[in-house]
């Protein structure tokens, strides 16, 4: 749908439902920013955890299923 016929449809109501389109899409507005702003303070709050990239320097874990592979054969034994 173009803006245009959205904004025909829209005038083409009666006041009451204009009001009631105007108050739902005021919600929406609300809802959406609001959760916007959670989900990027989320984010960022995570970037600072002191565990973010604490193994980055580990050549051991550069193929983490090698690593958890050999871990499983060493602790458990090679019959798995």
């Amino acid at each position: 749908m173009t803006p245009q016929k959205l904004f025909d449809e829209y005038v083409a109501l009666p006041v009451e439902a204009q009001r009631q389109v105007a108050d739902f899409i005021a919600f929406l507005q609300q809802r959406y920013a609001a959760s916007q702003i959670i989900k990027k303070t989320r984010q960022t709050e995570l970037k600072k955890q002191p565990f973010i990239g604490m193994w980055h320097n580990r050549q051991d874990l550069s193929d983490s299923s090698s690593w958890v592979r050999k871990t499983r054969e060493s602790e458990w034994g090679e019959d798995m």
